[in-house]
């Protein structure tokens, strides 16, 4: 909690700082769970690493965008040999059918 903690700005009360961890969390399990369930289609650019940072980096806009504190999101450079569309096809993905 201390983490999102500091990259509120001032006034966020205990409340609102929870529901902003649960929001963390569940956004980092979540494209963690999917990148290591290979459900992240080919279609979308990067590593599940550079995903997370992208992802918690556009909460931590979001996060000071209410106060005007906004100074653009840190990039992150993408290691080579992320999940891309050129990626060889031998990486099966499983597809629900009924």
């Amino acid at each position: 909690m201390s983490i999102v903690a500091t990259c509120q700005p001032s006034g966020v009360h205990q409340p609102e700082l929870l529901r902003r961890c649960a929001a963390t969390w569940g956004t980092v399990y979540g494209i963690a769970r999917l990148g290591a369930l290979n459900q992240i289609p080919r279609s979308v650019p990067g590593d599940i690493d550079g995903l997370l940072h992208e992802a918690l980096d556009t909460l931590r806009m979001g996060w000071q965008a209410s106060r005007g504190l906004v100074d653009g999101p840190e990039v992150h450079p993408r290691p080579a040999g992320g999940i891309n569309a050129t990626e060889a096809d031998d990486h099966d993905r499983k597809v629900p059918t009924d």
